[in-house]
């Protein structure tokens, strides 16, 4: 297990923690059972699911202390919800310490970013938000960043569908089916990582849940 991977899940047990199981690495399994559902073109067996998700909720991800690291019985790693956050990070750590000189940088992938320091016109970065994927021309509303990170997640742009149904690719941790209503997210914080699991777990809960949640985090 490489330095990076090891680290990684270190982040995902601490992440677990920090929501109360609502983010979860450890569902691995169950979005292949999704996969294997959509291309059956028939929903996975609710009952199984439940049960899962029950077991993996209870199973706790081993401390990784060496290079090799061997999962609990069961547990298929998916680190979907973090890995993009973590890369975020590790680059924006790369390029300031080639640049160390630079006013701003900026550096998004896919939807969510860093950004540090300020922009060319000597101002904070200015971002627009839109709950519609692509729709880049007419955003929702915008926000200043100055040394912080958004990240956004939603449904409508990633869905299994079967028989017709788009379910999202947003999966509950508690029963394994995906979350049925549409709520759409933006978080921002000190780190990408941070902004990416934040947002997650908000669209994974109902409005008043999200920031209820959000209420209680400093960063």
């Amino acid at each position: 297990m490489s330095p990076e991977l090891r680290e990684l899940i270190g982040h995902c047990r601490h992440w677990e923690s920090a929501t109360g199981g609502q983010f979860s690495c450890k569902l691995g399994q169950i979005r292949s059972a999704w996969r294997d559902a959509e291309r059956q073109d028939a929903p996975p067996a609710r009952r199984e699911l439940r049960a899962l998700a029950r077991t993996l909720r209870t199973t706790e991800l081993p401390v990784p202390e060496d290079s090799a690291y061997a999962l609990p019985e069961g547990v298929s790693l998916d680190l979907g919800g973090i890995a993009k956050g973590y890369i975020i990070d590790k680059a924006m750590a790369a390029m300031r310490s080639v640049v160390p000189e630079a006013i701003g940088i900026k550096l998004d992938i896919g939807g969510d970013g860093r950004y540090v320091g300020v922009s060319g016109e000597q101002a904070p970065w200015r971002v627009g938000l839109s709950a519609a994927p692509g729709d880049f021309d007419a955003p929702d509303g915008t926000v200043e960043l100055r040394n912080q990170a958004l990240a956004a997640s939603g449904h409508s742009g990633r869905t299994f569908q079967i028989r017709r149904r788009n379910y999202s690719q947003i999966l509950s941790t508690r029963d394994g089916w995906p979350v049925a209503h549409g709520t759409s997210s933006f978080a921002i914080a000190d780190t990408a990582l941070a902004a990416d699991v934040s947002a997650a777990v908000a669209a994974s809960g109902s409005g008043s849940d999200a920031r209820e949640w959000a209420a209680g985090r400093d960063r």
